[in-house]
């Protein structure tokens, strides 16, 4: 077979090279010199939808892992690649199922043999099967409130077999007598090399990559297996509303339109030019039109490859309390829009300016991480042709009317499945689905509603349903500048208006700017006033709410932007192409300056607080573990960071006067901070920089803000060798798993101490994730991992659990901790220079794109650090510290200076059960369930960083 050529970008230093293996496993080798870490993906082409059982393809993924004939130790694999700077992961989906790794370049290959064995000989440990059978169910269990595996579950329901299986699986279906002979069974008859493709990324040379994969991988058998070719999959709901009751308070009208494969049709991307359409938010969009009426809050389309069998095209339209009333009204324009596409030729504009912006997207794509890049093409050399591996889903390659025609004909009343999804309605009148419990109740079409969508009449007099406008900001022209040698931002100017960060493209050398401005002002008083900065954050909504359709056009060429509230002020942070970047920078701040409240806004204000307060409300009902992390947040920062109960008790009181009021003081008093890098001049720069605080400061008629203005941020401090307990019980009463933090609060940081806590974080994380989850089973979620709050460093670990509560989790945290004082202390010094090691190549990798390097540098400037260089002097920092160093902080921070704050989130169904619990200890912590009282009772630590 002569070889392949991968088609890639001009910009893609990379080298690839596609070849069979003589059992016929598909290989595709990425050959990165550059990089630190080398990865690997196995894709078999075998998923849930093959199983005769609910979830044993699911099962099987995880009984893999447990050990093979020439590496039995159970946990052996995982165990090398956290001590080689690495991690693991896999997923099974209704087709596929993938496993993955990376690792430290120079241990590639012990790794790859390792992960072969997997697909030759593994042992399907016997002694495992309980304690797996627990990781699905706790799995099942992590997700079983989740809105989206509800909606998908009820689509699959309603499919014909083999389509309308439960993946996912859980203890009910897997629980049965013989369940590890089913999964060997499974494998046998379906892990056949004939079916599986591979990926490999490393820096070695292609021929060494392909050499090991045939060295590694030739002996996967082939078992010649021959999939069943799968019909078109029926949908069983069309004609009816799909009326969902939502975990979460949501009230969105979702349309659903199957439209066949488009895997042998990617060169023409029909379903991305029709989601483009539906779900644009420009002039003549539906969106447009149902914000004119009042009945929708937003609106976003997508595609899915669903199975190899079909494509979905989904739309989903936020509603306001008006368009729930009138959902039959938003179904009939709708209906006219879709039948405009039906009726008209597809605009060859449209596809066009669509394949400009996928063309200079690829062609200048930041550099993704091996792991996650080795995922996606072996995931995508199981679907299209190798030589398109790289571009069949980002290109548009072909234009051809009659195929977009074709595509755009199933978007008809007879192929349209739509759902209401709401919690308003009546339980007692719904049924209830199977795996998820959801309430859902199947109602047809009315011949009055039925009528409509067939015959739409919308009156389009004032708002037109059809195609967009030209889109001004799409990139025609692409320079790219001569390299820098310059490693790290530097100032380029300050005065008393602002200050300016630069740093050219040094080595990423792509048509990418990234910049960040933070607009300070803090004379309003929000930094200690909830009430204003609930004002500033329903202001700014209202901005991008009057500008939307202007904004729109930029961001699907590419502009990708963001505007938030934070403590400091606005922040503003923009990436795109250079050619249009100053130009859109200048429009949005010149937008903001010139943005005033007027009377006609108060239908809007109305809508963005009742949506905005829905919002809040929801945040009680998001899975456990976020709850946590939200609670311990808001436990820790005080001062610009208010508590969700707080601004929702705020947003009630304020009214359409407040906003007024607010808005003609807003941003009187200024100061204006930027970072700018990637691909443009210093003049540029500092052209934009001062053109837009120029004329900002004319039209506000602004001040300038004094050094005293700028504010003291800070955290609170944990008194040492205190045991405190913050609780907070989940308000949703279905909701089956607790969640708990532990924090040790360790002090400022500083290059030594976040050095050697880098090699505590290291020590611990493999050990933490294999005791307490995989040996253990307290829960699907545990995780170790250090976080900085203003300054401060902070060790924590969290776990979300549905089997235990937390009471016992925090026991066995304490006893994990303790028992890794036994570890540390009997470390060796070899063991101890492997830890350094790792720890370089895992903490302080190298940055592959330069969005990662913006990042980085972006949150120097947020904190007021200024460290540019803090990954290069820590690492460096490593090899000055010696192990009894290490053990002398690990003392020091779990038990001689020990400031501990335990943070949970309670469950109602678990509250017996940790009232039983709590019986069999003795637990001495200060409970404490009113944060007032944790920093009335606490000090705060001093502020780190002061900004100059």
């Amino acid at each position: 077979m002569s070889e392949i050529t991968i088609e890639k970008s001009p910009n893609d230093s990379r080298d690839y090279k596609y070849f069979i293996l003589p059992n016929n496993i598909k290989c595709l080798i990425v050959s990165d010199p550059e990089s630190q870490y080398s990865s690997a993906s196995m894709n078999v082409h075998i998923g849930s939808i093959h199983e005769d059982i609910h979830g044993l393809a699911h099962f099987l993924e995880h009984m893999l892992f447990l050990g093979t004939s020439k590496y039995p130790i159970e946990n052996h694999y995982k165990s090398y690649l956290k001590s080689h700077g690495g991690q693991s992961n896999a997923f099974t989906a209704s087709e596929d199922t993938n496993f993955y790794f990376k690792i430290a370049s120079e241990s590639f290959f012990q790794a790859l043999d390792i992960f072969a064995q997997f697909f030759i000989s593994p042992l399907f440990n016997a002694d495992s099967v309980a304690r797996e059978l627990k990781a699905v169910d706790s799995e099942y269990n992590k997700n079983i409130l989740d809105d989206n595996w509800r909606f998908y579950q009820i689509l699959k329901d309603s499919m014909n077999s083999p389509y309308n299986h439960f993946g996912l699986g859980c203890s009910k279906t897997l629980d049965i007598e013989g369940i590890r002979d089913k999964v060997i069974e499974f494998y046998e008859k379906y892990y056949s090399s004939n079916v599986m493709s591979l990926v490999l990324y490393g820096k070695e040379k292609t021929e060494i990559l392909e050499q090991w994969a045939k060295d590694l991988f030739s002996q996967v058998i082939d078992k010649g297996v021959v999939l069943k070719s799968l019909d078109k999959p029926i949908f069983g709901d069309v004609g009816k509303i799909i009326k969902i009751v939502p975990m979460k308070n949501v009230r969105t009208l979702r349309f659903l339109w199957p439209l066949p494969s488009i895997i042998d049709l990617f060169q023409y991307q029909s379903d991305w030019y029709i989601s483009n359409l539906l779900g644009h938010e420009g002039k003549n969009s539906i969106l447009s039109y149902l914000k004119n009426q009042n009945l929708a809050e937003a609106l976003g389309s997508y595609s899915e490859i669903f199975y190899t069998t079909c494509t979905n095209v989904v739309m989903d339209i936020k509603l306001t309390e008006k368009g729930l009333e009138q959902y039959e009204h938003i179904i009939e324009i709708v209906s006219q829009y879709t039948e405009f596409l039906r009726n008209n030729d597809p605009e060859e504009f449209v596809f066009e300016e669509l394949q400009a912006v996928a063309l200079s997207k690829f062609k200048f794509k930041n550099k993704e991480d091996p792991f996650l890049y080795a995922k996606i093409l072996a995931v995508k050399l199981a679907k299209y042709p190798p030589s398109k591996v790289l571009t069949a889903s980002e290109l548009f390659e072909v234009y051809d009317k009659n195929v977009l025609k074709d595509m755009i004909s199933y978007l008809n009343p007879e192929n349209a499945h739509i759902y209401l999804i709401s919690e308003g309605f009546d339980k007692s009148l719904m049924d209830q689905e199977k795996w998820f419990g959801t309430f859902v109740q199947k109602e047809d079409f009315t011949s009055e509603l039925k009528h409509k969508m067939a015959n739409p009449k919308v009156d389009t007099s004032l708002k037109n349903l059809c195609y967009p406008t030209k889109n001004p900001y799409i990139t025609r022209y692409h320079e790219i500048l001569t390299p820098s040698t310059q490693n790290f931002p530097v100032e380029i100017s300050k005065n008393p208006k602002s200050r300016v960060w630069y740093k050219p493209n040094h080595k990423f050398l792509i048509d990418k700017v990234h910049g960040q401005l933070i607009i300070f002002c803090n004379s309003i008083g929000f930094y200690n006033s909830v009430f204003t900065y609930i004002l500033a954050e329903i202001w700014l909504k209202l901005f991008k709410e009057k500008y939307r359709e202007e904004i729109y056009l930029a961001e699907i060429a590419g502009l990708q932007y963001e505007l938030l509230i934070d403590s400091h002020g606005i922040k503003i942070t923009l990436e795109c192409f250079s050619e249009k970047y100053c130009d859109f920078f200048e429009y949005l701040i010149r937008s903001l300056a010139n943005f005033t409240i007027e009377n006609e806004d108060f239908n809007i204000f109305e809508d963005i607080k009742s949506q905005t307060l829905v919002q809040m409300k929801n945040r009680f009902l998001d899975k456990p573990y976020e709850q946590v992390r939200r609670l311990l947040f808001e436990t820790c920062l005080q001062g610009g960071y208010f508590t969700v109960e707080d601004k929702i008790k705020a947003l009630e009181k304020i009214g359409f006067d407040d906003l007024v009021w607010f808005s003609q003081k807003w941003l009187k008093s200024v100061f204006f901070e930027w970072i700018v890098i990637g691909n443009i001049t210093a003049e540029s720069v500092l052209a934009l920089t001062n053109k837009c605080v120029d004329n900002f400061l004319v039209a506000k008629s602004s001040t300038l803000m004094t050094q005293s203005e700028f504010l003291s941020m800070r955290a609170v401090k944990i008194p040492k060798n205190s045991s405190l307990l913050y609780k907070n019980t989940i308000k949703e009463p279905s909701e089956t798993n607790s969640a708990v933090i532990s924090l040790w609060q360790i002090g400022p940081e500083n290059e030594f101490l976040q050095a050697t806590l880098s090699l505590i974080d290291n020590f611990i994380n493999e050990p933490c994730f294999n005791i307490l989850r995989t040996k253990e089973q307290l829960g699907y979620i545990v995780w170790s991992y250090t976080q900085k709050f203003r300054g401060i460093l902070n060790f924590l670990i969290l776990i979300q659990s549905s089997v235990k509560s937390p009471t016992h989790i925090f026991n066995r945290i304490s006893s994990f901790i303790s028992y890794m004082k036994t570890c540390i202390h009997s470390l060796s010094d070899e063991d101890f220079d492997k830890l350094v090691q790792s720890t370089k190549k895992k903490t302080f990798k190298n940055d592959i794109s330069i969005k990662e390097e913006f990042n980085r540098f972006k949150l120097e400037i947020d904190s007021g650090a200024y460290w540019f260089d803090r990954k290069e002097k820590i690492k460096a920092q490593l090899e000055n510290v010696r192990k009894d160093n290490m053990v002398k902080v690990f003392e020091k921070m779990f038990f001689e200076d020990n400031r501990r704050l335990d943070v949970e989130v309670l469950p109602m169904k678990m509250v017996e059960e940790e009232e039983k619990e709590k019986e069999k200890v003795d637990d001495r912590r200060e409970v404490v369930e009113d944060l007032d009282v944790i920093w009335r009772k606490n000090s705060m630590w001093g502020q780190v960083y002061v900004r100059k």
